[in-house]
């Protein structure tokens, strides 16, 4: 019987004091995804598909088109983080005191990072760390977006990335995009912010992404593609098939795959 590795998948390391730490990503969003989509496979797993990365506390963000204020939520006096001609940053609160007295060696490039910056010449864009490292298995990296399937927030856009996190003993950094001026923008610790989805790094070089075959018409279909396309849609569209055919085949198949690794 083969042994499973004893190595986690990914391993995350909050360091900004009492921030939430990441969770694993609802198959239903915390109770907001619509009911009927429950039923439907690819959007639950999608949506469960890595995990959520949340704000390290209350805070709000205000664009008025030229400057980018912020504060926490406790407070009244907003704070400018960047403006024309000035590039700005914000400590997250204790954690330079908390770095001081942890780090275990003098380094000068050991230094604490904000948890908020942002550049003059990129108006309205804000980097934000929810004070999360993460260390991946060797060949995987981890993709930061938007988390899946929630609503898009009507006052900003999350920018993706991809980092290599089986190398880099870093910081998960992401960016946000302001899209709406002259109004608070709230940001709470009980909704996710990011949410980060391992994936191989195969999978995004760029000799793996122009590999991808296009068949263009019907008439260049094999056989063997023709009777893949009448498997699918005997599931579908079957009199006797349930609702959530594609779910049970999806869960026969893990079922079958676990039963062959048990054999061997």
């Amino acid at each position: 019987m083969k042994t499973r590795s004893e190595k986690p998948s990914v391993t995350f390391y909050q360091m900004f004091p009492n921030a939430p730490v990441p969770a694993r990503a609802s198959p239903n969003l915390f109770g907001w995804l619509p009911t009927n989509a429950n039923y439907c496979k690819p959007v639950t797993a999608a949506s469960a598909f890595g995990w959520y990365l949340f704000p390290p506390t209350d805070f709000s963000l205000k664009w008025d088109g030229t400057s980018v204020f912020w504060k926490l939520r406790r407070e009244r006096k907003w704070r400018l983080l960047s403006q024309v001609m000035f590039s700005g940053k914000a400590m997250f609160p204790d954690y330079e005191k908390t770095f001081q007295k942890n780090v275990p060696f003098e380094d000068e490039h050991l230094r604490p990072l904000s948890f908020l910056q942002a550049r003059n010449e990129m108006p309205g864009i804000v980097q934000i760390w929810t004070g999360i490292i993460a260390r991946t298995r060797p060949g995987w990296s981890l993709l930061v977006r938007s988390p899946a399937n929630f609503p898009r927030h009507p006052q900003y856009d999350v920018m993706e990335g991809i980092i290599e996190t089986d190398w880099w003993m870093g910081e998960v950094i992401s960016v946000i995009r302001l899209c709406a001026t002259d109004q608070p923008i709230e940001f709470e610790t009980n909704r996710p912010l990011f949410q980060v989805q391992p994936i191989p790094k195969a999978a995004h070089r760029d000799s793996f992404l122009h590999a991808a075959k296009m068949v263009e018409g019907m008439e260049n279909f094999s056989l063997a593609d023709w009777k893949d396309y009448a498997k699918v849609q005997h599931l579908r569209r079957n009199p006797e098939a349930k609702r959530g055919s594609y779910k049970t085949e999806v869960h026969r198949r893990e079922q079958k795959g676990k039963n062959k690794t048990t054999k061997k």
